[in-house]
């Protein structure tokens, strides 16, 4: 999906991007091989090849970071197809005073628990992060991420997809839990199981 995205090219918003679809463009490819596209100088067009280049250069080095700050960031979902062999899923647990008590990573395979008082450390944690190349969470934009950031000092170096407002834009409202009821989703047994077994280990 991100070589079909525009989005990333400064001034390029989303009625831009959908001109150049309109267009026949469907790709990066078909973008560097037209001389010319509608409603783009000349001049900017040469600024773009030199860009998407750029974009083209960053996926051949697996560089998922190269994107923060061009790709906004409620389309970060975009990336999630290029990397999804290399993402993990992140969330964290507080006590009553808002302190994290439990951070938790997972690829899916596998999940890596840090608890309080035993192995909750920024090195720890920090080590583990840097194998991926994209972290998803659910409202980690507004909680997780600052909380690591204030707590543990803690701050990504990848791009951060954020379901929360995903899920907003497609009308669907609450918290996790009720999203997954109102998609019927149901977690398999296998991956609950699995996640009880690390948490007795950590323990």
């Amino acid at each position: 999906m991100i070589r079909q995205s525009f989005i990333f090219l400064e001034k390029i918003g989303r009625q831009g991007e959908e001109n150049i679809w309109k267009q026949g463009i469907r790709d990066w490819q078909d973008f560097l091989q037209r001389k010319e596209v509608n409603r783009i100088s000349a001049l900017r067009k040469q600024y773009y090849d030199r860009k998407i280049r750029e974009a083209q250069q960053a996926l051949l080095e697996n560089d998922s970071a190269y994107f923060i700050g061009k790709l906004p960031s409620v389309q970060m979902w975009r990336l999630y197809p290029q990397f999804n062999e290399e993402c993990c899923f992140l969330d964290i647990e507080t006590d009553s005073l808002g302190k994290i008590t439990v951070v938790g990573l997972s690829d899916y395979y596998n999940t890596k628990i840090f608890v309080k008082g035993f192995n909750l450390e920024k090195r720890l944690i920090g080590s583990e992060l840097q194998k991926f190349k994209l972290v998803v969470t659910f409202n980690g934009g507004a909680f997780d991420l600052p909380k690591l950031k204030k707590e543990l000092a803690i701050e990504l170096t990848v791009p951060h997809l954020d379901l929360k407002p995903l899920c907003v834009n497609l009308g669907l409202k609450g918290g996790l839990k009720e999203v997954e009821r109102i998609l019927e989703l149901k977690r398999p047994e296998v991956v609950v199981s699995k996640l009880k077994q690390e948490i007795k280990k950590t323990l």
